[in-house]
């Protein structure tokens, strides 16, 4: 029954993030803005995402932040974190994929941090 469930929740999630690519794509060409000036539509994006697959905004989410927890998880605790995932039944391609995603994750959250300014100088 596992397997059953689980087939039907990845169907649900790839056929969501189908939706939500095809919305965001058709903005960004019908308005000429960029992906960032996007997320301000995430609330309408997300809403109609919801009515042609219900649910499917929650589900993207849920995925979203459980690849970002593994993701720093990995980058944190390494080949030991890795094997855990494994011997916990994660795929080994999905483990690289999320591997591969870190040094982007970590570019994207710098450049999100408002820069600060050089500390002043001392002297006079």
């Amino acid at each position: 029954m596992a397997s059953k469930f689980s087939g039907v929740l990845s169907g649900i999630r790839k056929d969501a993030s189908k939706v939500k690519t095809a919305i965001i794509k058709a903005i960004a060409e019908l308005d000429s803005v960029v992906l960032p000036d996007v997320e301000k539509y995430a609330p309408e994006i997300e809403a109609v995402a919801n009515v042609i697959v219900p649910g499917s905004a929650t589900y993207v989410q849920i995925a979203l932040s459980w690849a970002e927890d593994c993701a720093a998880a990995l980058d944190k605790g390494g080949a030991a974190v890795e094997s855990n995932l494994t011997n916990a039944g994660l795929d080994t391609a999905a483990i690289q994929a999320l591997k591969s995603l870190i040094p982007t994750l970590k570019a994207a959250a710098a450049a999100a941090k408002p820069a600060t300014a050089a500390p002043a100088s001392s002297k006079t």
